[in-house]
């Protein structure tokens, strides 16, 4: 991955080129298919209700995997979330969202993944963050934070 070199003397930010003119699509060359999923199950065995929306493309709809061919990066986004519930229940609400980017070219490729969970008591609101990023195979990064937050009547 570029790292920028802190000891350079300039203010100013080097300068962009300018952007292709309009109406010139990006050429990009799909890689993989992808696809969606949006579905709702219901537990018969308990009632949890669970809606699913995945969707491999992510941000950019079912496209799946796609490279940049005018710097020939491989673009890949992929997410799934999830709402569950208890019917009459609300306080068994949980709603999480897990997602993967990732940026591969000839001699590097970076990956993040995410998750976030969300839950709530009568009283307070739970939640948890997790990230991971890898450079090639090797983790170069992970946390996972918790927070609690009062309700405040909500």
């Amino acid at each position: 991955m570029p790292i920028r070199n802190p000891g350079v003397d300039t203010t100013e930010p080097r300068p962009l080129p300018e952007p292709a003119a309009s109406g010139e699509a990006a050429r990009k060359t799909k890689v993989r298919s992808g696809s969606m999923e949006r579905s709702v199950h219901t537990d018969l065995t308990n009632g949890k209700v669970t809606h699913k929306f995945f969707l491999d493309g992510g941000v950019f709809g079912p496209v799946g995997d796609f490279r940049l061919d005018d710097i020939g990066t491989v673009l890949s986004d992929v997410s799934d979330r999830r709402y569950t519930i208890l019917p009459g229940d609300p306080l068994s609400a949980v709603a999480t969202m897990e997602q993967t980017a990732g940026f591969d070219r000839e001699d590097w490729s970076a990956r993040i993944w995410t998750y976030s969970e969300q839950q709530a008591t009568a009283t307070e609101f739970h939640l948890i963050s997790r990230l991971k990023a890898w450079s090639g195979e090797e983790l170069i990064f992970e946390e996972e934070k918790a927070h609690v937050i009062p309700r405040n009547g909500m």
